[in-house]
């Protein structure tokens, strides 16, 4: 790889200093309204918190199980999937809507081994995960990088740095997805692969962008937190 330039990652203090979630970033053709960045919206999340075996979640102090399959707008979100030989169990899930009509963009839903409502608890595991997008709507190569571009860089708080050349790398792989299409991340040992409608796109190859990836939709700042929550589900 030729001289890497780190994309400054903002600090904690400096990022809305009023700690309100980030602007709206994209919006899609038909509808007048910006939508939020992440582009997602919670439905009706089903998830249990995060314990290692035999002890207690001292947040939720009951023991964790997967969440349970569900079908949201006409999507069927599993309860497993199974990855490389590996069975997942769904996280939590939420489907983003846009403007006062509620237009259905798309269904995200995270698969992990080991459920968890812990936010670092997942993104630094080293076991195998599945951030899926299941789209609603027609969404176009530059409002997805747009959306993309926006989460990177506002959840990369220092001393985060996204490295420039898998950053653009990786905004290069986005594709444009229309009604029906599926856009996969594949974590395993910090590593991801980009799968758009069960073809490989795309590599990751370094743990710290891989991480990067994840934090664009469970940092500290996501586009709209309700997004956070239902992956997390810490909500329903």
């Amino acid at each position: 790889v030729r001289d890497r330039h780190p994309v400054e990652g903002r600090r904690g203090p400096e990022v809305n200093h009023d700690q309100r979630p980030a602007e709206p970033a994209v919006s899609c053709e038909r509808v007048q309204q910006t939508v939020g960045a992440d582009l997602v919206r919670v439905i009706d999340p089903d998830i249990k918190p995060p314990v290692e075996r035999g002890s207690r979640d001292e947040r939720f102090d009951r023991e964790p199980f997967p969440a349970q399959a569900a079908e949201v707008g006409g999507i069927l979100v599993p309860e497993r999937l199974r990855i490389g030989g590996t069975e997942l169990m769904l996280n939590g899930y939420a489907q983003r809507t846009a403007t006062l009509f509620r237009v259905p963009i798309y269904v995200a839903s995270l698969y992990v081994e080991h459920p968890s409502r812990d936010r670092d608890t997942i993104v630094h595991s080293a076991d195998t995960k599945v951030l899926r997008f299941r789209f609603q709507y027609d969404v176009s190569i530059a409002q997805a990088q747009e959306s993309w571009r926006k989460n990177l860089i506002g959840n990369c708080i220092a001393p985060c740095q996204l490295d420039q050349n898998d950053y653009e790398e990786f905004l290069a792989h986005v594709p444009a997805m229309k009604v029906g299409d599926t856009f996969d991340l594949h974590f395993t040992k910090g590593a991801a692969k980009i799968v758009a409608n069960g073809d490989t796109i795309g590599h990751i190859d370094h743990p710290k962008f891989a991480e990067a990836l994840l934090l664009a939709f469970l940092g500290p700042n996501p586009g709209n937190p309700e997004v956070q929550s239902g992956l997390l589900g810490n909500s329903r």
